[in-house]
């Protein structure tokens, strides 16, 4: 059975192959659907994608043979590449290894932005099932990827949401700073572990240094952050003044999320008298707080004015959600 699937697998990968190296890919973003036989009982029917195309596209070049037609329909290039990669990534639960260097071959080649980020984000959902060296070889591929879009000051929503999958990943594989526990093939050394983290940390960093991010990218990166403070909590405080930093982001949404994932840092560390001062005066307005090092009182806080609306309630929800 295995070989069978396995024979399966590279025949899709070879239609993909086939199929992307065609001219009709690269002269245009349709293909003709002709492959139905002309003696088929298929032959004369109206395709279901037919149905759903625009008026204007809905051009049917009917080849009269024995008295049947067939239609021509165009079919999205991306569409039909993405529900191969589906496809192939079913393959992934009994061949790990082989899905992956399918997956990987097919990213290293495609040039369709959407389509190769699609397969880069099935690989990192299958990061936990791979090998060492092949997690290394992804990390680098995103690594260049972001360097590229910083030269470009392209968004870089793609690279956070690749990250934080990878990194749910492996935090589902129960991968930590120490090697991996259980429920996992990846076979590596508690130095290579490190490494790897190393790497994912430097991204996480260069995409919040950078800020080519919208709102929904800085929850994205948000995310990242939390993952690596469960995932590492060495990498992950030295993201803590970034974390701590978005409390007072421009955008409400960012500011919410953020509230109700901050609590993590004091399930993660000790010292919480110290975090929740850091946390109080990243807000950037005075409250009443008492302190061995300060003490600021309610006479403080009236004189200091009233401060902006949004910024207030933010505050009052993320206390909230420490309580």
């Amino acid at each position: 059975v295995f070989h069978s699937l396995e024979n399966l697998l590279r025949s899709f990968a070879k239609v993909y192959e086939e199929y992307t190296e065609h001219p009709w890919n690269t002269q245009s973003g349709t293909v003709p659907l002709k492959s139905l036989a002309l003696d088929s009982p298929e032959a004369g029917r109206i395709v279901d994608m037919d149905l759903d195309l625009p008026e204007d596209s809905k051009e049917i070049d009917l080849m009269t043979a024995g008295g049947k037609g067939v239609p021509s329909v165009p079919v999205s290039t991306g569409n039909w590449k993405l529900g191969m990669i589906s496809l192939i990534s079913c393959f992934s639960p009994v061949l790990q290894s082989a899905t992956w260097d399918v997956l990987y071959s097919i990213m290293e080649k495609e040039c369709d932005p959407k389509v190769l980020e699609n397969t880069l984000y099935h690989l990192c959902q299958l990061s936990c099932l791979t090998s060492m060296q092949k997690l290394n070889d992804l990390v680098i591929f995103l690594d260049d990827m972001l360097n590229t879009q910083v030269k470009i000051k392209r968004n870089c929503l793609n690279i956070v949401t690749a990250l934080h999958v990878l990194l749910q990943s492996l935090s589902s594989s129960r991968m930590d700073s120490s090697g991996l526990r259980t429920n996992c093939d990846l076979s590596l050394k508690e130095g290579e572990s490190c490494q790897v983290f190393v790497q994912l940390g430097a991204m996480v960093n260069k995409v919040s240094e950078f800020g080519l991010l919208g709102w929904f990218g800085r929850v994205r990166l948000i995310n990242c952050i939390c993952d690596f403070v469960l995932l590492n909590p060495q990498i992950g405080q030295t993201m803590i003044e970034r974390l701590l930093f978005m409390l007072n982001d421009s955008d409400y949404r960012v500011r919410f999320v953020l509230a109700r994932k901050i609590g993590l840092l004091f399930q993660t560390w000790d010292g919480h008298e110290a975090l929740f001062q850091d946390i109080c005066s990243s807000f950037g307005i005075i409250l009443v707080t008492s302190s061995r090092e300060k003490l600021v009182t309610a006479r403080d806080v009236l004189a200091a004015g009233p401060q902006p609306r949004p910024k207030m309630e933010s505050v009052i929800i993320t206390l909230m959600h420490l309580a």
